[in-house]
């Protein structure tokens, strides 16, 4: 047997349908408050084929982030999820159920190197600047003021697709029209954006 949920964040997907599999609507409850709690028991020696989907969950995109963060198993303290085998050794031993996620290989193929506007903009207090690469890479994020001047440095290693740096306002001296570029080893890019006092 197997039980759990599944929970995700509902600022960033929309559930639009689920599909059944080997399991139907009996075996999964109604999604409410973004989680879908799910069940299978049996004591007749019915499997699961590992070849089949259980069920399928078709989401609409509203915001950019990775499924990773955006979707998961719900925390222990709310639905326990674990499945169960009835032969061998260890029958009836509950164990914990994982989820694995992967990367299409043609998305990873057609990313590319993106740096996008800063949100918000203008801002007073903070924004997000946010960028997507097209693999792991070394990077770094610069912001100059109007005449050219540094006035902040941030680099590191990034990861593959999309990627966010914070900024505060105490961060950054001045006012008005700033700069910030994006480098890589094979890639830079430049955009404005307008810090409010």
């Amino acid at each position: 047997g197997l039980q759990g949920a599944f929970r995700w964040d509902d600022r960033l997907l929309d559930l639009v349908s689920i599909l059944p599999g080997q399991l139907t609507q009996m075996h999964y409850g109604s999604p409410q408050a973004a989680l879908l709690p799910f069940c299978w028991f049996t004591t007749e020696g019915a499997a699961l084929r590992t070849e089949a989907a259980l069920f399928s969950l078709r989401f609409k995109t509203r915001g950019s982030g990775t499924l990773s963060q955006a979707f998961g198993l719900a925390p222990e303290h709310t639905f326990r999820a674990e499945a169960y085998v009835q032969e061998g050794s260890d029958a009836g031993t509950p164990h914990p159920l994982t989820l694995h996620f992967q990367t299409n290989p043609l998305a990873a193929m057609n990313a590319k190197f993106e740096l996008l506007q800063n949100r918000p903009n203008p801002f007073k207090k903070a924004t997000t600047i946010r960028f997507r690469l097209p693999e792991d890479s070394n990077a770094a994020l610069s912001v100059f003021d109007f005449q050219g001047r540094l006035i902040k440095r941030i680099e590191g290693t990034f990861r593959q697709g999309l990627n966010e740096i914070r900024l505060d306002q105490a961060e950054l001296k001045g006012s008005g029209v700033l700069f910030y570029q994006l480098e890589t080893p094979t890639e830079r890019a430049t955009r404005k954006m307008i810090l409010l006092r």
